[in-house]
């Protein structure tokens, strides 16, 4: 009778014990995806937005049903990344929107700021007052970390906002504002980026010589990073600035090397403007072969996306 129940429980602490082992086991792989979702490096999430999405989203629920808040509102960020990369515009000012009310909620001002500043970045291109207003909002915030990388990026985005608003001087400013902190910080891929918003600057002044140069170094800063998405920006600006300096051979070379680049890291936005360059550009050059060449690989690319 004894043996009996000693037995019993010796099978009870076994069933307990192997009960515990799958809920910790449970709660370490929640643990594991919340950590990797909250710290996605941006060039994987550039490269790769449909797969980041997948595991964004999952990530995000968890931290939800957890009650982490910190870790939802870093989530959030990200996902409101990919979606902008997915061209999902809404949803993507809609997620960053959560993610800074949960910073705020915990007094986390600076993740606030950067992203008050993103999300002002994000709107602009449908309501330029109101993402300057949101970047304004930013800038505040940010500016009690002088030398942070987050002040940098704002200042970036903030010369390319005057820059839309055609306050060239000011562009020129603010931008070299913010490459004076990266280059201090020695933040590769955001003077990458400064040097690309300084060609935007000099194109509108006219130069377009300086303008492929900066964007050369820009190009070349990202290929070290491996910033794909990054570089297939680079090489459609610059084919559409030898396209302006009606240098043919070079517009398509870069055309088509940035459409082959958006193709394979699925950027489909992007793949689609170099479609709609390449077409329009052989019909203006009265070559309509060409031109229905590309409309063509446009529309089946287009179907594919949607399908």
């Amino acid at each position: 009778m004894g043996y009996r129940i000693t037995g019993g429980l010796f099978y009870v602490f076994l069933l307990f014990f192997s009960l515990s082992l799958q809920a910790q086991t449970v709660d370490d792989i929640n643990q594991q995806k919340i950590d990797s979702a909250a710290n996605l490096s941006f060039q994987y999430i550039t490269t790769n937005p449909k797969d980041a999405f997948l595991q964004l989203q999952e990530a995000e629920r968890i931290a939800d049903s957890l009650n982490y808040k910190k870790e939802q509102a870093a989530i959030l960020s990200n996902l409101s990344l990919c979606q902008n990369y997915l061209g999902k515009l809404d949803e993507a000012a809609e997620d960053r929107i959560k993610s800074i009310r949960l910073y705020e909620e915990l007094g986390l001002l600076y993740e606030a700021g950067k992203g008050y500043a993103l999300l002002g970045w994000g709107t602009r291109k449908r309501n330029l007052q109101r993402g300057e207003y949101f970047m304004n909002k930013g800038i505040q915030l940010l500016t009690a970390y002088p030398n942070s990388i987050e002040l940098s990026n704002a200042y970036n985005n903030y010369g390319m906002l005057k820059l839309e608003l055609e306050q060239l001087d000011s562009a020129i400013l603010f931008i070299n504002k913010s490459l004076d902190i990266k280059i201090e910080n020695k933040d590769t891929l955001g003077i990458a980026y400064s040097y690309g918003y300084l060609s935007a600057a000099y194109q509108e002044l006219g130069n377009l010589d300086d303008a492929i140069r900066y964007l050369n170094r820009s190009y070349t800063l990202k290929e070290q990073m491996s910033d794909s998405s990054g570089m297939a920006v680079d090489l459609t600006n610059i084919a559409a600035l030898y396209q302006m300096q009606d240098d043919s051979a070079l517009a398509i070379k870069n055309y088509k090397a940035s459409l082959k680049l958006a193709r394979e890291v699925d950027y489909s936005e992007l793949a689609e403007h170099n479609y709609r360059s390449l077409s329009a550009y052989f019909e203006s050059h009265s070559n309509l072969d060409s031109a229905l060449h590309y409309q063509k690989d446009f529309f089946a690319y287009d179907q594919r996306r949607i399908n």
